[in-house]
């Protein structure tokens, strides 16, 4: 597809859509002038780099998304861009609650307990097996010991959850 100074954002997004199965917003670009005399071309091996720093000589700001919303990384060409999956492995989540709970563990500065009994509830739903059962149990222990804070009630109503999810695995 042909841009020139006389392009539409609207025809670009559904040439987009339809060509490249991928989803765009513009924005005005802050600082940016409006150019009038411009042309690039878009073509399938072009990179999300480029046709980002094209539109942008032109005074505008573009997205790029894939079907699920997630936006696609700069060195992705158009015609590899639908295919992008933003994929975790299915511990991911699990590994960043730990690491946040691990962090915890090693002061006594948390006194948003609350907010401590969360990720250890959160991290309790995505534990997938005994394993991580028993690693947030011995950080449950290490919280209870360092934290002044974290009350026995505290520890046990986490720990009662723990038990409860230890019965289901």
């Amino acid at each position: 597809m042909h841009i020139d100074a006389n392009f539409s954002e609207e025809i670009v997004k559904k040439y987009l859509k339809a060509t490249y199965g991928i989803e765009s917003k513009f924005t005005s670009g802050v600082g940016n002038k409006k150019l009038t005399h411009f042309n690039f071309t878009i073509v399938d091996k072009m990179l999300i780099a480029d046709l980002t720093e094209s539109f942008k000589r032109c005074g505008l700001n573009i997205k790029l998304f894939n079907s699920e919303g997630i936006s696609i990384p700069i060195h992705y060409c158009l015609v590899d861009a639908k295919d992008f999956k933003n994929d975790r492995n299915k511990d991911h989540d699990f590994n960043q609650l730990i690491s946040s709970l691990d962090s915890i563990s090693s002061s006594s500065d948390y006194s948003d307990v609350e907010w401590i009994k969360r990720i250890f509830s959160r991290s309790i739903k995505k534990a997938r097996n005994t394993d991580q059962i028993d690693m947030i149990e011995n950080i449950l222990g290490l919280i209870f010991k360092n934290n002044d804070k974290f009350l026995e009630s505290d520890y046990n109503e986490v720990l009662e959850k723990l038990k409860t999810k230890q019965l289901i695995i």
